[in-house]
């Protein structure tokens, strides 16, 4: 768009866009002939694009950017419909931009790196290895910063298995490069596999045993499984060497994430004596008494780093938390609404939001979430799991399914989603559409415990389609074997298609690890089924006693006793 343009007409006090349509309003009349036959260009739909920008109607302008690319062999206006995509959370109008910008700068890095980005959240790991490996450019001319940065990126995602999936293959493919290996360390310790994890970082160590970031991972894997004094012998030797803050300070976190507190706290006084207030101490400080629970400790830690002037967003978060743990909640809100940017500045609003839930205002709490998204339309998304659970908790079950509606418009593919809206249509009693969701999720996250466990028990509890079922619950318990609400779902599953002894087998392991009302419920009725009434009497008392008002355990009650 033309800048003169642009500030000429805003300048007399008239919307760009109300400018533009009459301008258009006036063109169309004088040749209406010609107009019969025009086809829209490049031109004609970036300009609806600024138009739809001017009227905040973001996803409309997601789409006409799109039109303008495919319609143009610029590849500037394809790497703009990129990007606009992409910041504001459209990933299927981003794919679509990133590979017509392929198509018309196919050796720019960056446009495979965002291709590559775009596909590992599409869970196509094949096609974003491809474009990872093209973005990271020829092997002999990678540096190990390379690897660290792509699972940097990764790690942003929040899929951190998947990520390791594709981590290791950099590495399997880059062997001999002490950065794929631990990037590939870094990335297994996300993912809670300490053994990899070591194996991984130990590898890293081996390939560059003077590179002081490959021991520290080896530390930090050694503490990820249980071998805390081994961990801090090694930060210890390597102090020896290559003494400094930084690493003083990573011992301190070892010993915080090892649970010796006190030795922790009086190690970072001794560094205060020997560097200084530092302001990364006190922020270390802070950190780890809010871990401890010390919340008047780390209420003065951050309270100091914020007149310093240090850390601002982050001290304000987290006072702000430790008010909400007080239960100050108005407090905890307006320390909260000084966050306007940086990583804090959506967890702020989230907490605010439920601060004024739990002060009894639900309706103040969805407003301001809402007036943030059109404050910070790039945050939008984020916001909207959020909103769509707060009408839940409020019996707006139609108006959250608009807003999941939207938020899938946004991300197709995101599995959190699709399993939140499933549940609402099962809920509400739509249980086509919750099924829908529940199979698209598997087939987008076919390695997903919670996404198979949601298809088969939903399958078990309101279908007759028993084997399907137990097929999904028997690979989420592969996946997950400890976890109580899969544990919970085989054993239903096994009671509905009559093979009573295996479900109580399961249904009482479920019940010992968690006793859930549902799984009570559960645990129960396959009792009674059993001939043991007494005992399915025990179970539910206990479990009414604990949870009056749940309704599956109420109904299954009345339906045994009337």
């Amino acid at each position: 768009m033309n800048r003169i343009f642009d500030t000429r007409f805003q300048a007399r006090g008239i919307p760009l866009a109300l400018t533009l349509m009459l301008l258009w309003g006036c063109a169309g009349n004088t040749g209406s002939r010609q107009s019969a036959n025009y086809e829209p260009d490049a031109s004609y739909h970036l300009l609806m694009a600024e138009i739809a920008l001017e009227r905040s109607e973001f996803l409309i302008a997601a789409r006409e950017y799109l039109r303008a690319a495919e319609e143009s062999t610029d590849p500037e206006l394809a790497r703009r419909s990129t990007e606009f995509a992409f910041n504001y959370g459209f990933d299927t109008y981003a794919l679509n931009s990133a590979n017509r910008w392929q198509e018309l700068d196919p050796e720019n890095p960056i446009t495979h790196s965002y291709l590559g980005r775009l596909y590992f959240r599409f869970n196509d790991l094949d096609r974003a290895y491809r474009q990872y490996d093209l973005a990271l450019g020829p092997e002999v001319e990678r540096v190990d910063a390379d690897y660290l940065t792509l699972a940097g990126d990764l790690a942003g995602e929040g899929k951190p298995r998947r990520a390791l999936v594709l981590v290791e293959r950099f590495t399997e493919a880059n062997s001999s490069a002490p950065g794929a290996w631990l990037a590939l360390a870094n990335t297994a310790m996300q993912a809670a596999d300490a053994e990899f994890a070591l194996e991984s970082a130990s590898r890293a160590f081996d390939l560059a045993p003077d590179w002081n970031q490959a021991q520290v991972a080896v530390a930090r894997a050694l503490l990820l499984s249980g071998e805390t004094a081994a961990a801090l012998d090694l930060i210890n030797e390597l102090l020896e060497r290559v003494p400094s803050l930084e690493l003083e300070l990573e011992y301190v976190r070892l010993l915080a994430a090892a649970g010796e507190t006190v030795e922790a706290i009086e190690r970072l006084d001794g560094l205060a004596g020997q560097y200084g207030d530092q302001p990364e101490i006190l922020r270390t400080r802070g950190i780890i008494n809010l871990q401890a629970g010390e919340l008047d400790a780390a209420w003065r830690n951050y309270s100091q780093l914020l007149s310093a002037g240090f850390n601002i967003n982050e001290s304000f978060y987290y006072l702000g938390r430790i008010a909400f743990e007080r239960q100050r909640y108005m407090q905890s809100a307006r320390l909260h609404a000084r966050i306007v940017s940086g990583r804090f500045l959506v967890p702020a609003q989230l907490s605010i939001s439920q601060a004024y839930t739990l002060l009894g205002d639900p309706e103040t709490g969805l407003i301001h979430l809402r007036q943030f998204a059109e404050l910070y339309p790039k945050h939008a998304f984020e916001i909207m799991p959020a909103e769509a659970r707060l009408l839940v908790s409020m019996d707006r079950s139609a108006e959250a399914l608009e807003v999941y509606d939207r938020a899938l418009l946004y991300k197709p593919n995101t599995e959190s989603l699709l399993l939140a809206r499933g549940s609402l249509f099962e809920t509400d009693g739509d249980l086509d559409d919750a099924i829908d969701d529940f199979r698209r999720a598997v087939d987008i996250a076919p390695d997903s415990a919670l996404a198979l466990n949601a298809l088969g028990y939903t399958l078990a509890n309101r279908t007759r389609r028993y084997r399907e079922a137990h097929r999904y619950i028997k690979r989420a318990l592969e996946l997950d074997p400890d976890n109580a609400a899969i544990i919970d779902s085989m054993g239903w599953v096994q009671y509905r298609r009559g093979r009573l002894p295996d479900a109580l087998t399961y249904l009482e392991r479920a019940h010992e690890l968690m006793p859930d009302p549902e799984i009570s419920a559960h645990l129960g009725e396959v009792l009674w089924a059993h001939g043991d009434l007494e005992a399915a009497g025990l179970i539910w008392g206990q479990a009414l006693q604990e949870h009056p008002d749940s309704p599956v355990l109420n109904e299954t009650v009345l339906r045994f006793n009337p």
